[in-house]
């Protein structure tokens, strides 16, 4: 039942150029569809289709972000329902976060490592915030520490990305954040800034503020490339 030949893979697009075809997890099916008579297609028929499960994840749980950012825009500062929304955005992170570390293990699987040498320099956004996935979403260093992991460490990274967690933003390219009452209790704070999770690390250099909405497009783009490479092969 595993046999590529058993599924009838269709490509939603045959005749469209690959650049126009959005978003680029269903390009990246159609680069995966327009492939299967490839060795490495077939060698490798679960790991490519899982990846690109991973990618259109990630897709998703952006998607999702931005609608539920949109949502909160237009509601009271003190609204009930601002407030859940919030939680929701947490439930989102936590998913693409998770989506996101097991497309890094693919990466860093045999079948990639042995056909792409130099993986690592293609996904080097994916491996800087894998941190959040190893420290917090995948399980809580709080829960179970690494020996690097000091007690204050395991207190910080259990806030990161939790109900408690606050709300930090940093201005979107060509938008001003005035901190005012009237700006921060206002539904622009959430549509000209973007929202950012906090990792705190070691030293101040090893702090990393994730925001789904800016980072989304490396991450994506730098899976694609991997992916497209693979099926580059013979």
């Amino acid at each position: 039942m595993f046999d590529p030949k058993d599924w009838h893979l269709k490509d939603p697009f045959p005749d469209q150029p690959l650049d126009k075809i959005t978003p680029i997890s269903l390009r990246s099916w159609c680069v995966l569809v327009r492939s299967k008579d490839k060795i490495v297609f077939k060698e490798g028929f679960l790991n490519l289709v899982g990846a690109i499960d991973m990618m259109r994840g990630l897709d998703y749980h952006h998607d999702r972000f931005c609608t539920i950012v949109s949502e909160i825009a237009k509601l009271p500062f003190l609204d009930v329902q601002c407030e859940q929304k919030k939680l929701y955005l947490v439930h989102e992170a936590v998913a693409y976060i998770n989506r996101l570390g097991q497309f890094y293990h693919f990466a860093s699987s045999d079948f990639v490592k042995t056909r792409v040498s130099d993986w690592d320099k293609i996904i080097p956004t994916i491996i800087d915030y894998k941190k959040f996935r190893d420290k917090h979403s995948a399980h809580r260093s709080l829960d179970k520490p690494r020996k690097e992991d000091s007690s204050h460490l395991q207190q910080v990274h259990a806030w990161a990305i939790s109900s408690i967690s606050g709300n930090l933003f940093s201005p979107k390219p060509g938008k001003v954040a005035p901190m005012t009452l009237e700006y921060i209790f206002s539904g622009k704070r959430w549509t000209d800034s973007y929202l950012n999770f906090q990792l705190i690390g070691n030293s101040v250099t090893d702090t990393h503020n994730l925001s789904i909405e800016r980072e989304h497009p490396l991450f994506i783009n730098e899976a694609y490339k991997l992916i497209y490479g693979l099926l580059s092969l013979p």
